[in-house]
């Protein structure tokens, strides 16, 4: 994963920002709305948005730009 990325710790910050937007994801989704995009690998409800984030960063899904990933 680490070749992904520039070091351990932009790693972090990405899998954290990307994690929130699951999260928001999900909480947006009881109420109808669609501002952030769903998990781009396979996850089940018990599957914990930080694990989803980082599978993503792993599979190549995530485009990590600078300061912001799309």
């Amino acid at each position: 994963m680490l070749a992904k990325v520039d070091s351990k710790y932009a790693l972090v910050i990405y899998g954290s920002k990307r994690a929130r937007q699951i999260n928001a994801y999900y909480e947006a989704l009881g109420e109808g709305h669609f501002e952030n995009v769903g998990p781009l690998v396979e996850a089940d409800s018990t599957d914990k948005p930080l694990s989803v984030a980082l599978r993503e960063i792993n599979a190549g899904n995530l485009l990590v730009l600078g300061e912001t990933e799309v």
